[in-house]
C-alpha cells in the first residue's frame, strides 16, 4: 500500500512539473515604459535611449522619463554623445 501510494505521489509530482514548465510566463510591460522614449538622471543634464550603456547606470531613484526630444529639450536636457539620440 505505502509503495502505491510514493509512486502516486510521484506521478502527481511529474505531472505538476510537466504542467508548470510548458506554461508560458505571462510578461506584461509597464504602461510607463511603452510611452517611454528617453530616460536621463535628475543629477544630470543628458538623456539617453534606454538602452544606452550609461542609462543602465541610472538609479532607479534617480530616473526620469521623457516621451519625446522637445520634452527632454524643454527640461533642459542634451542628447547623449554616446547613444546619439535624436536632437530635434
Amino acid at each position: 500500500m505505502r509503495k502505491r501510494l510514493l509512486v502516486a505521489l510521484v506521478v502527481v509530482s511529474f505531472v505538476l512539473l510537466l504542467v508548470s514548465c510548458t506554461q508560458q510566463p505571462k510578461t506584461t510591460v509597464p504602461a510607463t515604459t511603452q510611452t517611454q522614449q528617453f530616460v536621463g538622471s535628475v543629477n544630470s543634464d543628458k538623456y539617453h535611449y534606454p538602452s544606452c550603456r550609461w542609462a543602465d547606470k541610472i538609479k532607479s531613484d534617480n530616473l526620469i522619463t521623457f516621451s519625446s526630444v522637445s520634452e527632454a529639450k524643454k527640461a533642459g536636457y542634451s542628447p547623449c554623445q554616446t547613444c546619439r539620440p535624436p536632437n530635434q
